[in-house]
């Protein structure tokens, strides 16, 4: 419990935990996380990232995929901040219900869906796309993530060390460099699919 502060990411999004409360400011949207068994509190430069770029991306009545979702967290934030619908996946069982438990104390329970479904049988195209893996496994589902993003989406991948970004951008060379942002040892992409 000494270790997790509140995390102020962005212009408005705050990451807190149940004991550790943010100051508030006008039009702050709290996103509350206790870490437990799934990967996501923001405390790590791979989730922080992501974190930024939905609080820029995200519009009302968008929906999301996300991806190998640990705790929830970027999806959470997603409809915390407009989206209209989430839905997270993730192999891990404990995952998928720590998720679910999160969304539930966010207020959000009604617009999210978690399950252990593998993307590879995701059939359908969504507006924003997040995928906060490794980025081994990012360039083997690749094909499949690619499938997800609707025309004119962005599809936000993390979990990429500097050395493994060329390996990960070859592998999604089809979707346009939107930005690459950096922390640490870290960086994200975010991509576009042409309309």
């Amino acid at each position: 419990k000494e270790f997790f502060r509140p995390l102020r990411i962005g212009r408005r999004l705050v990451v807190e935990t149940s004991w550790a409360h943010a100051e508030r400011r006008p039009g702050d949207v709290v996103v509350t996380l206790d870490p437990g068994n799934a990967f996501g509190t923001g405390q790590h430069e791979s989730t922080r990232l992501l974190l930024a770029e939905i609080e820029r991306l995200v519009e009302p009545g968008m929906r999301v995929l996300d991806v190998g979702c640990g705790s929830g967290i970027l999806a959470i934030a997603a409809l915390r901040l407009g989206a209209a619908h989430a839905r997270a996946l993730d192999v891990d069982a404990d995952a998928v219900r720590t998720a679910l438990d999160n969304a539930e104390r966010n207020g959000v329970a009604a617009s999210f869906e978690a399950s252990r479904t593998s993307v590879t049988d995701v059939d359908e195209a969504y507006a924003l796309v997040m995928a906060n893996i490794e980025a081994g496994v990012l360039v083997a589902l690749a094909d499949a993530l690619l499938r997800c993003v609707a025309p004119g989406g962005f599809l936000m991948l993390s979990g990429i060390l500097l050395e493994g970004e060329e390996r990960v951008r070859h592998a999604y060379a089809q979707l346009s460099l939107v930005a690459a942002p950096r922390e640490g040892d870290w960086v994200a992409l975010v991509l576009r699919r042409d309309a």
